[in-house]
């Protein structure tokens, strides 16, 4: 008995376990089955290198010091980041990938690129 592509149902020729006529059928497949998972995770991508590149615009014009509404309006979105950083290891940073911002009071920030 003839076996089928899983994908695109052609009939299936070589080795008996062969479960895909061609690479485009088996990342297709692999792609439909995931889809779902990897639209969240360009989506939270998509947000994280926003934050990153509103943080290194600013800092490249040499405003460390920004409030909070500036950035909101820039379409900074608190809720992602990549990771906490210690800078000179005393001040705790959020960051962005390679840039982090921190709270000085209510209303303002501080961005730093971070070195690690």
């Amino acid at each position: 008995m003839a076996e089928h592509c899983i994908d695109c149902g052609k009939i299936l020729l070589g080795r008996s376990d062969k479960r895909f006529c061609d690479d485009y059928c088996r990342n297709h497949h692999y792609n439909q089955l995931h889809r779902d998972d990897n639209t969240f995770l360009r989506l939270v991508n998509k947000i994280m290198k926003k934050n990153q590149k509103i943080l290194k615009t600013l800092h490249a014009e040499a405003k460390p010091r920004v409030s909070r509404q500036l950035l909101l309006a820039l379409g900074f979105d608190f809720r992602y980041g990549t990771h906490k950083a210690n800078q000179d290891n005393i001040e705790r940073y959020n960051c962005c990938y390679e840039y982090g911002y921190r709270k000085l009071n209510e209303e303002d920030y501080i961005i730093a690129k971070i070195e690690h």
